[in-house]
């Protein structure tokens, strides 16, 4: 059988599609918050630990356990990675100062009469005959570019470790 012969079986079969199908149902399926008891916790904690040292060095105990590991590790790398960028970000705008408006004294009809009744203003154009006169301008034009953020940095290596007390 081939694909013109049949193509909604081979598009099911085919197990490209079957995970594009199954990632799709997944989606769907409403994810759970399921929390240990902390006596199960306290309980298997120094197994936990084993296996998590285990993983690290790649030898989980099971396929589904190492591959468990390697989506939270995902999930803290991109995490951290996050978070340093949006410190580096910051640090920018560090002497920054904002200025605070008090609002107390607002009076609404003015701020209405402002917003929506327009005005007849006077212009430049009614007092001064103004020429207007093509831009001829050879300079090249400044695009913005994409801001180069280190996260690689070496202080951002143990950020937020706690550091072990020396007996």
């Amino acid at each position: 059988m081939n694909a013109k012969q049949n193509p909604e079986l081979y598009y099911l079969v085919n197990p490209v599609y079957s995970k594009k199908i199954h990632n799709k149902t997944e989606e769907k399926v409403p994810i759970t918050n399921k929390v240990p008891k902390k006596k199960d916790k306290l309980f298997y904690k120094k197994r936990i630990q084993q296996v998590t040292k285990d993983c690290i060095q790649s030898k989980g105990p099971s396929s589904q356990i190492q591959a468990a590991y390697n989506e939270y590790l995902l999930a803290c790398i991109e995490y951290f990675k996050e978070e340093d960028t949006m410190e580096l970000i910051q640090e920018e705008y560090s002497d920054l100062v904002l200025e605070t408006h008090s609002t107390d004294n607002v009076d609404i009809d003015e701020l209405t009469e402002d917003l929506y009744i327009k005005k007849d203003d006077p212009k430049i154009e009614d007092f001064i005959a103004i020429k207007k006169s093509a831009l001829t301008t050879n300079k090249p034009i400044e695009y913005p570019k994409q801001k180069v953020v280190d996260i690689k940095n070496s202080k951002f290596k143990t950020k937020g470790v706690k550091k072990k007390e020396k007996k």
